[in-house]
């Protein structure tokens, strides 16, 4: 995995607000034999969202849990692989839904804490009273079904206590095949809810071959980014984040409290990024939406203006995408470059011609389409353009009409075009007479 990873958002809160009744001990687990359809559609949702790791419903599936309705072992079995399944149908509908979009997807398959399964908040405290063995006992069914269910890679989140992460450690060991992250609950980003150390978690994590990210969630995002520092302390392993919208969960009375962050995860995220966080999501009373702003943030995070060492792959991008370059070295528009790490995902060119400005050389290098960062240059562009206190923005296009018209630009006809744009060589000779002509007007 590259780059900044985007994770999905929460699944029984999402279910619940599409009118799912997720009450009683299973929680999103009931909903996949109540209507497994609704879930196949959110996981769909995410990934359109944005999101490229959806989270399988099976964080609070248990043999002891659906023991409790009646359900047999091999009832519980199939659920457990049908949460898979559900999640690796709704990226196989995307594909053929969305072929333009390359970027690579993954189903993770959830294996949900121990305090899951009281329904009393547990996962929040932690206080057991269980042995490390007696956890590998309770979970290792579960595990070993997930591990051989084809997901991409397992969960393990919501920890709330050491004892459990080396529980887990202890199976990871036995299904080495497997990859899978860690991820733990916290009150204040440097301890777990039952008080250790989030840094001695990190080093728990480091030491598993096959665990490849550790992290926490459902946690409130004010706790974040002293979470990244705390474990970053004790691990060279990437660090996964999705906290909750920031309101808080009352298990007595199984309500929300509170209303969410006045910052949303979209605003916090470059900070993550930043701190160090290389897969970023959300939990509880995150949706579509929210998820939608988030993936847009983190592509506007890797952007930047280009500098002179960048034209040559900004060149090279253009000509592949086959864009005009030929005016370029009389031009000198200014570029804005997005990046993953060292390599060019995209980049957008703003002309200036007075007081109106000319968008060109929009370009997404082929894997990375379909993740926002076409969106997310443009924007860069206007901000740029508006910065310069020019009053519209006008772009010429032969296949991108209907996504600039999605951004808010209009189609004009060509001899409507400002007289500054249509002196320009791309306007005169470079770009085909058949390419349309769309203008926006800027804000003052």
């Amino acid at each position: 995995m590259d780059g900044i990873m985007v994770i999905d958002g929460g699944l029984a809160t999402e279910l619940e607000a599409r009118g799912c009744d997720i009450s009683g001990a299973l929680w999103s687990a009931r909903v996949l034999r109540t209507a497994p359809e609704v879930i196949e559609r959110l996981h769909y949702d995410y990934y359109a969202a944005g999101a490229r790791v959806a989270i399988t419903a099976s964080y609070q599936a248990s043999y002891e849990g659906f023991a409790a309705i009646g359900l047999d072992a091999d009832e519980t079995t199939r659920l457990l692989r049908l949460s898979v399944e559900l999640a690796r149908s709704a990226r196989a509908r995307y594909r053929r839904d969305h072929p333009q979009d390359r970027r690579e997807l993954f189903v993770a398959a959830s294996v949900g804490p121990y305090g899951a399964i009281t329904h009393d908040g547990a996962e929040y405290r932690g206080n057991y009273g269980m042995t490390s063995g007696q956890l590998v006992a309770f979970h290792e069914r579960r595990f070993a079904v997930l591990a051989a269910s084809g997901a991409d890679f397992l969960a393990c989140e919501t920890i709330p206590v050491l004892e459990e992460a080396r529980a887990y450690a202890t199976l990871l060991a036995r299904h080495r095949e497997v990859q899978a992250w860690l991820s733990f609950t916290s009150p204040d980003g440097v301890h777990t809810s039952h008080g250790e150390p989030l840094a001695d978690c990190a080093r728990l994590a480091d030491g598993l071959p096959n665990v490849f990210a550790v992290g926490v969630n459902c946690v409130r995002p004010e706790v974040v980014s002293a979470a990244i520092r705390t474990l970053k302390s004790g691990t060279g392993k990437p660090i996964v984040v999705y906290p909750n919208s920031g309101e808080r969960w009352d298990a007595g009375g199984e309500r929300w409290h509170g209303a969410p962050g006045h910052e949303g995860l979209a605003a916090l995220a470059p900070g993550w990024i930043a701190a160090g966080a290389g897969l970023i999501g959300g939990c509880c009373r995150v949706g579509p939406a929210q998820i939608a702003s988030l993936a847009q943030a983190v592509a506007r995070a890797g952007i930047r203006a280009a500098g002179a060492s960048d034209l040559a792959a900004i060149r090279a991008l253009l000509e592949h995408s086959r864009l005009p370059t030929g005016d370029l070295d009389q031009t000198r528009p200014w570029f804005v470059a997005a990046h993953e790490g060292a390599n060019l995902l995209g980049t957008g060119a703003l002309e200036v011609l007075g007081a109106t400005g000319l968008l060109r050389s929009v370009a997404v290098a082929g894997h990375a389409r379909g993740t926002g960062i076409g969106r997310a240059l443009v924007q860069a562009v206007e901000d740029e353009a508006g910065r310069r206190g020019l009053r519209d923005l006008v772009l010429l296009t032969e296949t991108a009409r209907d996504f600039f018209a999605r951004l808010g630009y209009a189609e004009i006809p060509r001899e409507q075009a400002p007289e500054a744009v249509k002196s320009t060589a791309q306007f005169r000779s470079l770009c085909p007479q058949s390419a349309r002509c769309m203008i926006k007007r800027l804000p003052p």
